[in-house]
């Protein structure tokens, strides 16, 4: 069964080389979940982190923080001390090494290191730290002290060459000495075998390889850890030693405290082995005596429990076994092949294949079709494990099966349902795309299509911000990064698409903020809006032929009004610039703005209705003559009603001439009845006239004309256009138009 990645040892690589680090994860990348750090500050606040690592491997020599800091460090901290640690380095000297092991380091690997070697001590160091931990089975009231040393069996036919070695365990151990391999075997085969083996590879006769398979092939030999000590330091003889049962490897000349630490940990963890296997054989005879009440619950449940006997035969079925199948518990005792008849010819050779070997029966689930007794096809659910002893005697396999036909036929229709959904989004016209993690995880063919490729496959696992067009990459990212946030909920966005070929089209998005696969993704819609945009700016260049031409039939208009009145030219276009500069400091948009503008060169079209001598007239005026020149207004408005303008352009010429107290022509309109655009155009048509040359009089100027209208402020003028004169013209140098 494969190991997922919560359940695997986690294991800590602590190296300021990446080379090194990318070796020691090479060698250990099959079983274990591997972190690393460059670093002793990084590797600290790896530890710390949940969950934490069960081992660390440490290089020593590191800038900065040392690995003897991050070790003193670690052992400190409560919530680290409990964490083995191995030191990997490159510093071979006896004192580096016996720093380390006062330090608390579990055990000391020289560089350049042996694979063979690191991973046998990596996995001698994880189950000593599991068994401390987290003791499975261990009854936590047992005691396990013994009344006596340990006993070392120490090989080696030249003892005086350890003597020194001999002396130091003798303080801690039960030291036996043998100097051939033949007295070794004879002592652990005798009444009172020893706990762990010190045994030498080179000696006269039998070699330490012989006499480690002779030990291991004995089963009181098998449980008793090996430990060679010996000067070949090649790599096959290590491969060689680890082929023959051997636990560690140790070469001369050695560190004592090394040996030292090194017994602790293998018979610290042999002691612990005993002791589960003495608790597994407890525990059977407690699942022994209940057996009874595993049947009576298994009589009553649902499903269809079974148990075979190592031969196949059953030992025991459960009564539900009827309700699934139509047979009943006997049909199965008399015949022990019924399953394999019974299960439906297609999925008779998968069954066979994963039960194959009952002793090595994954207990992941299995599902196939029988064909009951009445002749239904019924879908089962499938899980057996093996059962062993405590001395791992194979037992037989315990199972259960459960009838799931309806929860498959509901699994079938959700899954006919996603397949008619999947066919819709897979032809959809729209492109449709999943990103995840910064990734995209789903891409429909058309959103393929959109981005230049040929097979959606080819989009998977890669960065949606490289199919951007660099221009819009941090839009698009921001709005990326706001949606997997959850600081928005949806955006809408158009972009450029850099396609394949490397030409460029627009595209518009839809996306919102989703899960997918249980975890938050973005999903979203993409169009090719190339068209469409190429269409709008042909509409755009349209519109603005359209204003250029109304604009040109409007100054037209004007030009016809100024050729009745040369004295006056040009006043139409100034009091619209004058109305336009007010309106900008009011606060108008364009669009109104622009309204204003074509009002303003409008504003005087109905004295085109008036005789020119009386618009030329150097003269005051008569009471009649001027009657005629208030008719101007209503004139204008006659002319421009029928105009479909988007904005009041014929009221603004109606109602430039009224005034805020009533005072005006041609409807004596007061106050809010005058529209805004009239009441700027009144002020600005005053400026105009007042600061301009007319055949009666010279040009008054600019301070008189403002004189003019602030003194009206309120009165006859607007307030608030008065202010905006007061401003534009005094404050910011505006000057009337040439």
């Amino acid at each position: 069964m494969t190991e997922s990645a919560d359940e695997r040892p986690r294991i800590l690589i602590v190296d300021d080389v990446h080379e090194n680090l990318h070796a020691l994860m090479n060698i250990l990348r099959e079983g274990y979940a591997i972190s690393a750090a460059t670093s002793g500050e990084k590797a600290l606040e790896l530890a710390k982190r949940q969950p934490r690592p069960d081992l660390i491997l440490l290089d020593i020599k590191m800038p900065g923080m040392d690995g003897y800091s991050v070790l003193i460090r670690l052992k400190g901290d409560p919530a680290t001390a409990g964490i083995p640690v191995i030191f990997v380095t490159a510093l071979a000297e006896a004192a580096d090494e016996a720093r380390g092991l006062k330090l608390g380091v579990a055990d000391y690997i020289t560089k350049p290191v042996n694979p063979e070697l690191l991973r046998m001590r990596v996995r001698t160091q994880l189950e000593l730290h599991r068994h401390r931990s987290n003791p499975v089975m261990l009854d936590p009231n047992a005691r396990v002290d013994r009344l006596q040393p340990p006993a070392l069996l120490v090989v080696d036919d030249v003892p005086e060459n350890i003597h020194e070695l001999l002396e130091t365990l003798k303080d801690e151990y039960r030291v036996v000495v043998a100097t051939t391999g033949a007295r070794a075997i004879e002592l652990v085969q005798g009444a009172s075998p020893p706990d762990l083996v010190l045994l030498d590879i080179v000696m006269p006769g039998m070699d330490g390889y012989e006499v480690c398979r002779r030990i291991k092939a004995t089963p009181a030999g098998n449980r008793i850890p090996v430990i060679f000590i010996t000067v070949a330091d090649a790599a096959e003889n290590k491969v060689k030693g680890f082929g023959v049962g051997a636990a560690d490897y140790i070469t001369k000349p050695f560190d004592i405290d090394e040996v030292r630490a090194r017994v602790r940990s293998h018979l610290e963890l042999a002691r612990l082995r005993h002791f589960l296997e003495q608790q597994v054989e407890q525990r059977t005879a407690l699942l022994e005596a209940s057996e009874e009440k595993y049947r009576v619950l298994a009589d009553y449940s649902p499903n269809w429990e079974y148990w075979r006997a190592p031969d196949g035969s059953y030992l025991y079925v459960a009564p539900a076994c009827k309700v699934a199948s139509g047979y009943a518990p006997a049909d199965f005792f008399a015949d022990a092949r019924l399953m394999e008849k019974i299960i439906h010819p297609e999925d008779l050779e998968a069954w066979k294949r994963v039960r194959s070997d009952a002793a090595t029966a994954t207990p992941a689930p299995i599902r196939f079709r029988i064909r009951a007794k009445d002749g239904g096809e019924r879908w089962i659910e499938e899980i057996c494990r093996p059962v062993f002893d405590g001395a791992g005697k194979f037992l037989g396999q315990r199972g259960s099966d459960r009838d799931i036909t309806d929860r498959r036929r509901v699994q079938m229709q959700l899954f006919e349902s996603e397949q008619n959904f999947r066919g819709l989004v897979e032809q959809a016209i729209a492109g449709i795309f999943i990103v995840q993690d910064g990734k995209l995880v789903y891409v429909n063919p058309r959103a393929a299509e959109i981005v230049g490729h040929a097979s959606a496959d080819e989009l998977l696992g890669t960065d949606p911000l490289l199919w951007v067009a660099e221009e819009d990459r941090d839009k698009v990212a921001q709005n990326m990064r706001r949606l997997a946030s959850g600081e928005a909920k949806s955006a809408a966005l158009d972009f450029g698409v850099l396609r394949q070929d490397g030409t460029i089209v627009q595209a518009g998005a839809n996306a919102a903020g989703a899960t997918h696969e249980g975890r938050p993704a973005i999903i979203g819609l993409i169009q090719d809006i190339s068209e469409k945009k190429r269409a709008e700016e042909e509409i755009r260049r349209y519109v603005e032929k359209l204003k250029s031409a109304f604009m040109r039939t409007v100054e037209v208009a004007t030009t016809l009004s100024e050729m009745r009145d040369p004295y006056t030219a040009g006043h139409e276009r100034r009091v619209a610039e004058i109305a336009v500069a007010i309106a900008q400091e009011l606060g108008y948009d364009e669009q109104r703005l622009e309204g204003l503008r074509i009002a303003g060169y409008l504003h005087d079209i109905g004295k085109i209705t008036i005789p020119a001598e009386i618009l030329s007239k150097p003269g005051r005026l008569t009471a009649i003559e001027y009657q005629l020149i208030q008719n101007h207004a209503q004139a204008g408005y006659d002319v421009l009603k029928n105009v479909e303008f988007p904005w009041p352009v014929a009221q603004a010429v109606l109602q430039h001439h009224e005034r805020m107290d009533g005072s005006g022509y041609p409807q004596g309109l007061k106050g809010e009845a005058i529209i805004p655009e009239a009441r700027i155009l009144a002020a600005a048509d005053v400026i105009e006239a007042m600061s301009s040359h007319r055949p009666y009089r010279p040009g008054l100027g600019i301070e008189k004309a403002l004189a003019e209208i602030e003194r009206g402020r309120g009165t006859v003028y607007e307030g608030a256009t008065v202010d905006a004169c007061m401003r534009l013209f005094r404050e910011k140098g505006y000057g009337v138009p040439l």
